[in-house]
């Protein structure tokens, strides 16, 4: 399944090249094509070998990365901190909480009382999370990163395209193989025109962003 980048990948983009909307765009149209290659290759592997192989597809880009990118990447002024573990306990606790219970609900249904405890253990720890967030010294996200409402209106639209892009990836590649009888390799190649449109509008992207996005007076800070 495509997976959005990680924040630190789209920071660093904004850092490291003046030009963001052409390097934005660029890397949208990689993204894009990756994941063409990614939905042929899987059914490929899932075809071929097994499921379990698409876990380790990603390792030798991850060695190349770490060879390749001190040579075109400058390291970033360093800046004391600490790790925020209670953050990432609660954090980690909290959405593994409530993913454990919307798989439990699936199962048992609304009525199942383990499942809503978990919701109330969710609920609870996600709470203390913000709370912790709200006053740490050093948090793993900061609140104040919401208080920009560019800022606050793009992380949202980023939650959303997440959520609508792996249901669609999962229910999407459910109906080809389990409704219509397709094989692993047939549905990652009927798939395409999703992964065609996203390089697409991904080259289109910056031209638009530059006719109606008003810059800014100066570069937000990065997250």
């Amino acid at each position: 399944m495509p997976r959005l980048p990680p924040p630190g990948t789209l920071s660093l983009i904004i850092v490291a090249f003046p030009a963001r909307s052409r390097a934005l765009g660029a890397f949208s149209a990689g993204a894009g094509a990756g994941v063409s290659i990614g939905y042929i290759l899987g059914g490929v592997l899932t075809a071929e070998l097994s499921w379990r192989w698409v876990m380790f597809i990603n390792v030798p880009f991850e060695i190349a990365i770490v060879v390749l990118a001190p040579r075109f990447v400058a390291e970033p002024a360093r800046h004391p901190g600490r790790i925020d573990v209670v953050g990432a306990l609660l954090g980690t606790g909290g959405m593994g909480a409530l993913t454990y219970a919307f798989i439990r609900v699936g199962d048992t249904g609304w009525g199942d009382s383990r499942a809503l405890a978990t919701f109330a253990a969710a609920a609870i720890l996600i709470a203390a999370f913000l709370g912790w967030q709200a006053r740490g010294a050093h948090p793993i996200m900061p609140l104040r990163l919401f208080v920009d409402r560019n800022r606050a209106v793009g992380l949202a639209n980023m939650f959303l395209l997440a959520a609508a892009l792996a249901g669609t990836i999962y229910f999407l590649s459910q109906l080809l193989q389990v409704g219509l009888g397709m094989s692993p390799l047939r549905a990652g190649l009927a798939v395409l025109p999703l992964a065609f449109t996203q390089i697409a509008s991904s080259r289109a992207a910056p031209r638009l962003l530059a006719r109606t996005v008003r810059r800014p007076s100066r570069s937000p800070e990065p997250c």
